[in-house]
């Protein structure tokens, strides 16, 4: 039982994570519950390996993200968040018939040769202006909203507008697909795929994994 607020809690020889922890675009889910906090129980070892990784992620006061950005994963998430009340399914709330919640409203024409969202193409991109403009009249969100973008989410949806403005369904409509396994340098450290991945992270980070623990303390832990 941890009782202590906060991201982590620590008893005896037993690591918790609690919350949501972001390593890059790898998200690992973990419980936390209101009132009696039951916290999913994660190794000792596993935790060591990511904490580094998250240090690198969040140094910058967010977490990294990839070169190739994601519908679902990074660009919906902010959409839903800041764009639905106005401009999503409620019919009743929705302002200046846009919608932004389909493919078909997020990337209509407008008039002057503009789009909702143009692919591959920012300055053509209403969206993109929108979030720009310094103008209190003509900003999105706008000011009495409440909401706002901060300059990482602004480059996000510039970034993926460069991109091609890629559209995906709800991941659940998504077939799953093989992750293709990186390749590390270490070839004699990892014993399975699981370590080919948090390996590559840390030579991506210029980390060296720890060397293994003794017998005794591993036991401990099980």
């Amino acid at each position: 039982m941890v009782t202590q607020k906060g991201w982590l809690g620590v008893q005896a020889d037993e690591v918790f994570a609690i919350g949501l922890l972001e390593i890059s675009e790898y998200v690992c889910p973990y419980r936390i519950q209101t009132g009696e906090v039951m916290p999913q129980k994660i190794s000792k070892a596993l935790l060591v390996a990511l904490i580094p990784l998250a240090a690198a992620d969040f140094s910058n006061g967010r977490a990294a993200t990839p070169e190739k950005l994601d519908f679902n994963h990074h660009i919906k998430p902010l959409l839903s968040d800041r764009c639905f009340a106005c401009h999503g399914p409620d019919e009743k709330s929705r302002k200046g018939k846009l919608r932004l919640d389909t493919k078909d409203g997020a990337f209509k024409a407008l008039d002057g040769g503009m789009f909702v969202i143009k692919p591959s193409d920012a300055a053509h991109s209403e969206l993109v202006r929108r979030i720009t403009s310094t103008d209190p009249d003509e900003m999105m969100p706008p000011p009495k909203s409440n909401l706002a973008l901060s300059k990482h989410e602004v480059e996000l949806f510039k970034r993926w507008v460069q991109q091609g403005a890629e559209w995906k369904k709800h991941w659940s409509f998504i077939p799953v697909e093989d992750v293709k396994v990186p390749s590390v340098k270490n070839k004699k450290w990892p014993r399975n795929d699981i370590d080919r991945f948090v390996l590559a992270r840390l030579e991506k980070e210029g980390l060296r994994p720890s060397k293994e623990a003794p017998r005794e303390p591993r036991l401990r832990r099980v």
